[in-house]
C-alpha cells in the first residue's frame, strides 16, 4: 500500500542542527493525519472562522462518535483528551462505588481498601499512581515476558471473587504493545460482577484490524459497569488538538457530564474529528505504514545481543536491556545523541529497570533512532564513516555505561 500523501523527504527529516530539541520517540505521538483534516483547515482559514464557541454539548461530535462506536449519543462523555477523562472518571466511578455502601465507606476511611484500583504490572503508569496519591489502594496483576504479557483472566476472576474493585486494563496494553482481554473474556467477567467496574482503554485500539472480539465499545449498552475510552492522538494523529472520549452507561455518563464544564472541545477539533471518521481509507493505511516501520526497528533493535524488542501491535515498541546496560542507560547514551526513548520510573515496589520503550515514528525519525543505536551498540561502526552529518552533542562510550 502506497502513502496517499506524505510529506516531502525535507519536511520529513528531523532538525539535526546544533541546539535542536532531541526526536521524542518516547511520548506516543501519532504519524500520519486523514487527508481530510486539510479541507477542514483551509475551511478556517479566514480571520473570523474561529471566533464562535462551539455547542456547549458538543453533540455533533457526540453523534458522530456514537455511530461510529455503535453506541448512542447518550453513551458518549467526550473531553480534550483521553488523560483528563481518565483523570476525572476513575476517581469519580470510585467515591460513587464507595459512598453505595455504609461498609465500604467505613473501610475506605480506615484502611482504603474498600474498592481498589486492580491493573496490570506494566500498564500505562499514570493511572495506578494517580490512585495511590489520592490514598487509593492498587493492586497489580502479573504480566511476564515469558508468555508475551499475556493476562492470566482466570487470576483476573479469582480477585475479583474475593472483593468487587476498579479494573483498568488498557487494550492493547502500553508499554507492552498486546492484547490484554478480549470480548469474549470480558463479557461473562460484566456478568457475573456487577459491582465491579471495568475500565477498558482503548486509546490505541485503532491500530488493531477491524474485529468483533477486539472491539468493546457497545457492550455498554447492556453492561453499567463498563467504560470504554478511546482517543484520536495516535493512529489519528490528532495529538496537538486534543480530543478523547469515553463510553458508558447513560445514566453515568450523565452524572460526569454534570460535573465537567460546557463546549470542553473546540469546533476545530471536533471538525478534525469528525473528517477523520469519515475517511474510510485512513486507519488502513496508517496500520500498513505502522507495521512496515514497526517491523525495521524491531529488526534493527533485535540485531544487538545486549536488547531484545517484544512483539508490538500498536505505535510502539517494549525493550529489555541486558549485561551491563539497563533501561536508564539506554536512554542517557541515547538522549546524548539526540534521540529521546522512555525509561520506566519504579512505581511502589515494582522496578522495571530493564525495560525502555520506542515510538514508532516518521521514517526519517526512524531511520536516525537505528542509525544512532547501531553507532551506540556497535563499537565498529562507529569507527566508521557516518553517512549523515553527526548530531552536535557528546558522544558516549560504551565505557562510561559499563
Amino acid at each position: 500500500m502506497q502513502p496517499r500523501t506524505t510529506a516531502s523527504e525535507a519536511l520529513d527529516a528531523p532538525d539535526r542542527r546544533a541546539g535542536a530539541p532531541p526526536i521524542d520517540m518516547a511520548l506516543n505521538h501519532g504519524t500520519y493525519c486523514s487527508d481530510r483534516c486539510a479541507d477542514v483547515l483551509r475551511r478556517h482559514a479566514g480571520n473570523i472562522s474561529l471566533r464562535s464557541y462551539p455547542a456547549g454539548d458538543n453533540g455533533d461530535l457526540r453523534r458522530a462518535l456514537a455511530a461510529d462506536a455503535g453506541v448512542r449519543p447518550e453513551n458518549v462523555l467526550v473531553a480534550n483528551g483521553s488523560g483528563p477523562l481518565l483523570k476525572t472518571c476513575i476517581p469519580f466511578l470510585i467515591e460513587r462505588e464507595i459512598r453505595r455502601s455504609a461498609m465500604r465507606t467505613l473501610r475506605h476511611l480506615l484502611k482504603r481498601t474498600a474498592y481498589p484500583i486492580i491493573t496490570t504490572r506494566l500498564t500505562y503508569s499514570k493511572v495506578p499512581a494517580s490512585g495511590v496519591r489520592v490514598g487509593l489502594r492498587c493492586e497489580l496483576l502479573p504480566l511476564h515476558p515469558e508468555n508475551g504479557f499475556a493476562l492470566d483472566v482466570g487470576r483476573l476472576e479469582s480477585r475479583l471473587s474475593r472483593q468487587d474493585g476498579l479494573v483498568y486494563l488498557c487494550n492493547p496494553n502500553n508499554p507492552t504493545g498486546n492484547v490484554l482481554i478480549t470480548r469474549q473474556e470480558l463479557g461473562p467477567l460484566l456478568t457475573r460482577f456487577p459491582g465491579s467496574l471495568f475500565f477498558i482503554d482503548e486509546a490505541y485500539v485503532h491500530y488493531l484490524e477491524e474485529s468483533p472480539n477486539t472491539r468493546m465499545a457497545d457492550l455498554v449498552l447492556r453492561h453499567p459497569n463498563l467504560m470504554v475510552l478511546r482517543s484520536f492522538s495516535f493512529a489519528y494523529g490528532l495529538a496537538s488538538v486534543r480530543v478523547g472520549y469515553a463510553m458508558g452507561d447513560a445514566k453515568m455518563v450523565a452524572q460526569m457530564e454534570a460535573k465537567m464544564t460546557p463546549h470542553r472541545v473546540g469546533q476545530l477539533a471536533a471538525e478534525l474529528a469528525m473528517a477523520s471518521l469519515q475517511d474510510g481509507g485512513h486507519l488502513g493505511f496508517v496500520r500498513h505504514q505502522t507495521a512496515r516501520e514497526r517491523a525495521r526497528l524491531m529488526a534493527a533493535i533485535g540485531a544487538h545481543r545486549a536488547l531484545e524488542a517484544y512483539p508490538s501491535q500498536t505505535n510502539f515498541i517494549l525493550c529489555r536491556a541486558r549485561g551491563a546496560w539497563s533501561g536508564a542507560k539506554i536512554h542517557d547514551a541515547l538522549l546524548a545523541r539526540g534521540v529521546k526513548v522512555k525509561a520506566f520510573e519504579p512505581f511502589g515496589d515494582e522496578r522495571y529497570d530493564d525495560y525502555f520503550r520506542v515510538t514508532v515514528g516518521l521514517p526519517a525519525e526512524n531511520t536516525c533512532f537505528i542509525e544512532q543505536l547501531d553507532a551506540l551498540m556497535s563499537p565498529r561502526r562507529r569507527e566508521e564513516p557516518s553517512r549523515t552529518a553527526a548530531p552536535a552533542v557528546r558522544q558516549v562510550e560504551l565505557s562510561e555505561l559499563a
